[in-house]
């Protein structure tokens, strides 16, 4: 994200970004290698992980670029439709049987739909005009943090304590980055008065 916020939208990333960033990538470093003592680790899932890094900046850099013309509901829309029609069939082929579904099942696919796949997605895209790529970027980096706490409580995985200090390390640098951006002398790159893009659907 770094790499392209110059070039790409124009913002001055500064020393101070830079190493805030990099012991936040640092955390979420610790809190990965204090799981690979868990009994629910394994490297296949660490390597699927790290493709969907990659995946996501590209997703979240062009949602970036797309936000400066086109309104959040329609974007959304045509995300989530080109989502469906990509997945369906993949779902499909691998013997999804929508009728052996339960109720219970439906519930907790309209929570993931409802809350990461439309309600979380359409507020880090609503948000894009008005905050900083090197700033929500790092933001996101709150995401393991989150899912690792949700792991214990929800799914009673284990949690250890570099697991807990890696956590403690990102946070702390989320913190310092987005204070530095509210603080009245920031240097913010783009304006909070942009009016919301119109579009097609919006």
């Amino acid at each position: 994200m770094l790499l392209v916020a110059g070039p790409w939208f124009g913002e001055r990333v500064g020393r101070w970004e830079i190493g805030w960033t990099a012991l936040s990538i640092a955390g979420v470093g610790i809190l990965i290698a204090g799981a690979s003592s868990s009994p629910e680790w394994s490297p296949q899932g660490d390597g699927l992980a790290l493709l969907g890094v990659f995946l996501f900046t590209g997703y979240f850099l062009a949602s970036k670029r797309i936000r400066e013309s086109v309104a959040t509901v329609a974007y959304m829309a045509g995300v989530n439709i080109a989502a469906a029609i990509v997945v369906t069939p993949v779902a499909l082929v691998h013997g999804l049987e929508v009728s052996a579904l339960s109720g219970g099942d439906w519930a907790r696919i309209l929570t993931v739909v409802f809350t990461s796949g439309v309600g979380a997605h359409m507020l880090v895209n609503w948000a894009h005009p008005y905050v900083k790529v090197s700033v929500s970027s790092v933001i996101v980096l709150l995401t393991p943090v989150v899912a690792t706490m949700g792991a214990w409580v929800v799914l009673d995985e284990s949690l250890t304590a570099l697991q807990l200090l890696g956590g403690g390390v990102t946070l702390a640098a989320i913190v310092a980055v987005t204070r530095r951006y509210r603080s009245p002398g920031a240097d913010v790159a783009e304006t909070a008065a942009l009016p919301e893009p119109t579009g097609a659907g919006s």
